[in-house]
């Protein structure tokens, strides 16, 4: 897999999702945080993300009900579906353009092709909870302890995987920067 990462997609097709995937996740993500406002406060979605308590996630999804939200917050998830996409494509790149940049003789090199797979688990584990979520809307009555563990599970999982994956983007970004300074410094003294 990671030999095929190597030369595949294309550079070409590479950029191409980049700039899909921009132009999906930023407006997509937008619209879906204002919604996400109307139907309630940022602090209760994420102590219904990270609770693991079923009462507290019945409670909540029967609150939106009797506000008459439900249908917001099953555009909400619908909305995050497509913004994971959005996210998946952006992020992929990213990550792929960082491997492929690294000198093939680098213990990190090794290593670095792994990162575009864990951006596909990051949005496998935000798109199927969410698929979860939509049932779960229409049908409130399934609510149980494994469904409230797996939508929180996956959100605390996805979260360390998002975590771990800027930290790689950030110090990989740092690394190349100064390789690119070096090897440019190194250029001039020479050519003078």
């Amino acid at each position: 897999m990671f030999n095929y990462l190597e030369n595949n997609p294309s550079k070409k097709l590479n950029r191409i999702f980049l700039i899909i995937g921009i132009i999906i996740f930023i407006p997509i993500y937008y619209l879906n945080y204002l919604t996400i406002l109307k139907i309630f406060e940022l602090n209760i979605l994420t102590k219904l993300l990270t609770s693991f308590d079923t009462s507290y996630f019945k409670e909540t999804i029967h609150s939106i009900s009797q506000k008459g939200q439900l249908n917001n917050l099953f555009t909400v998830y619908l909305l995050n579906i497509v913004s994971t996409i959005g996210f998946a494509l952006i992020f992929f790149s990213i990550t792929l353009i960082i491997a492929r940049s690294i000198n093939k003789a680098s213990k990190i090199f090794k290593i670095s092709f792994i990162h575009p797979l864990i951006v596909i688990i990051i949005a496998l584990f935000d798109i199927l909870p969410s698929i979860l979520f939509l049932i779960l809307i229409k049908n409130p009555n399934i609510i149980s302890d494994f469904t409230t563990y797996f939508i929180n599970g996956s959100y605390i999982f996805r979260m360390i995987l998002i975590y771990i994956e800027f930290l790689w983007i950030i110090l990989m970004g740092i690394f190349l920067i100064i390789k690119y300074i070096k090897r440019k410094t190194y250029n001039s003294k020479n050519t003078s």
